[in-house]
């Protein structure tokens, strides 16, 4: 049997989309950093959650037909996320430059680095 995909996640300011190639499943998560299981708080494929700074959440879908898949971590702080996924290791930088208003996003080689400047 498959193994379901990793979630990936896209944060924009403090609302999480964590999603999976994988369709038609369910996506299991905790925001205080611990392990979880299918026990845990759960959102649809594609769902979105709030989180706030200094929290560490982590996910893994389960899909029909698929074994579960690998968990993903994505760590915020005051001044950087740090994303952990399948496909390589991102890392997003805000900062509250007045002089900066636009977001820029970029992939590298599997690789998610974006800085979002805050005025």
């Amino acid at each position: 049997m498959a193994q379901a995909a990793t979630p990936t996640f896209s944060l924009v300011g403090t609302t999480l989309t964590i999603s999976s190639a994988t369709s038609g499943g369910t996506i299991y998560y905790t925001t205080d950093g611990t392990i979880p299981t299918v026990s845990s708080s759960s959102i649809a494929n594609g769902g979105t959650i709030t989180v706030g700074k200094g929290e560490v959440v982590r996910a893994f879908e389960v899909a029909g037909g698929f074994t579960n898949s690998a968990i993903a971590s994505l760590a915020t702080s005051a001044y950087s996320t740090l994303n952990e996924a399948e496909a390589g290791t991102g890392l997003g930088f805000e900062t509250n430059d007045p002089t900066r208003t636009t977001s820029n996003k970029t992939q590298i080689a599997g690789t998610n680095i974006g800085t979002k400047f805050i005025g």
